[in-house]
């Protein structure tokens, strides 16, 4: 069996902007995604790992040996998207399970069919709402997310 090579996401914060905008009908700044971004050489790499390799410390490995970046788009619930950072426990899990309360999503969007406001309290990476995005298709919807700076005063 040859393992695919190993490559990582190199979007920036601006590729992700212009992008947002220009599916938005913005009409953002045409950006290209490089070969690397293309070809999904981590998420390919561990589809290729037999299943009891698929763990959470060979994605900290890997990033601690600088052969892939800390943050990767996530792909999870068969259409959510979000940019996670493979730092946070909670983000690995995900990625590597490609899923996140696959139950939640659903139910929330069906409460947004006549449009609403969508308040993600805590909202860490945003994955709740990132989930709800591609299936709360009515006009109007808002999503509002917070999460708080630092260390939070309870801790």
């Amino acid at each position: 069996m040859q393992l695919p090579e190993l490559v990582d996401y190199e979007a920036t914060w601006t590729e992700i902007a212009c992008n947002e905008a220009k599916t938005r009908g913005g009409g953002g700044a045409e950006v290209t995604p490089s070969p690397q971004q293309e070809r999904g050489g981590l998420r390919r790499f561990l589809d290729a790992l037999p299943r009891q390799l698929r763990r959470q410390r060979v994605l900290i490995a890997l990033r601690r040996l600088g052969l892939i970046d800390a943050v990767q788009l996530l792909e999870f619930n068969g259409n959510g998207r979000a940019w996670v950072d493979l730092r946070d426990a909670e983000c690995r899990a995900s990625y590597l399970s490609r899923d996140f309360w696959p139950e939640f999503h659903p139910i929330v969007a069906a409460f947004l069919r006549g449009g609403g406001d969508l308040f993600d309290v805590g909202a860490h990476f945003g994955l709740v709402t990132f989930g709800v995005v591609p299936m709360a298709s009515a006009s109007g919807v808002r999503f509002h997310l917070f999460w708080c700076r630092g260390s939070p005063a309870w801790r």
